[in-house]
């Protein structure tokens, strides 16, 4: 009888083979999911830690431009504070004495 694939377990050792086959493939298998199941654990801690910085540095902003807000409104009310001092000497020079 010639060789095909239909008698091939006929062959000799075939059986052996077709075992050593079936584990490599198991294995492999195994191997592939093993693989998946850290690249998804770690996709999802990259995520994890992504939006942790994300809401930290929204933090950070917030707190950025709440004491620049601050910073600001101490700014004016110095100039303000300046510009007032500045000109009473002047209003005073300017009023005629007989309203003082």
């Amino acid at each position: 009888m010639p060789w095909s694939v239909t008698n091939i377990s006929a062959c000799p050792g075939t059986t052996d083979a077709s075992h050593r086959a079936t584990r490599t493939v198991d294995e492999a298998g195994t191997k592939v999911a093993a693989i998946e199941s850290r690249a998804d654990r770690r996709e999802a801690e990259a995520e994890a830690n992504a939006r942790a910085l994300r809401e930290r540095v929204a933090e950070q902003v917030a707190t950025a431009q709440r004491e620049s807000e601050e910073a600001r409104r101490e700014a004016r009310a110095e100039a303000v504070r300046l510009v007032g001092e500045a000109l009473i000497p002047q209003l005073a020079l300017a009023t005629p004495r007989s309203a003082r």
